[in-house]
């Protein structure tokens, strides 16, 4: 007996979370921009926080990924935009909200 269709799996990673919101915003953006995007939080986010279950990811753990990102000077430039890391932070002018 067929017991009609499977309530979706729940999204508890990070990275799962995010790769559902980009996949779904994504649609609205210039493809290249998406893309860039996407790499950026695979190559400077996910490594850090993707596999972490959503609930135990604290404030402090996002200014720390935040940090180590500045430091290694990727917190600027195309795939962030003009401030965008100092906007995250909240300490720059361009400040933005995700």
């Amino acid at each position: 007996m067929d017991p009609g269709p499977k309530a979706p799996s729940p999204v508890t990673s990070f990275e799962a979370a995010v790769r559902a919101w980009h996949g779904n915003r994504a649609t609205g953006l210039e493809p290249r921009h998406a893309a860039r995007i996407l790499s950026c939080l695979e190559h400077n986010v996910f490594p850090s926080l993707g596999q972490r279950d959503l609930k135990d990811i604290s404030a402090g753990d996002v200014l720390t990924m935040l940090r180590a990102v500045e430091a290694r000077g990727k917190a600027s430039g195309p795939a962030y935009g003009a401030g965008w890391g100092r906007g995250v932070a909240g300490t720059g002018s361009g400040d933005r909200r995700l």
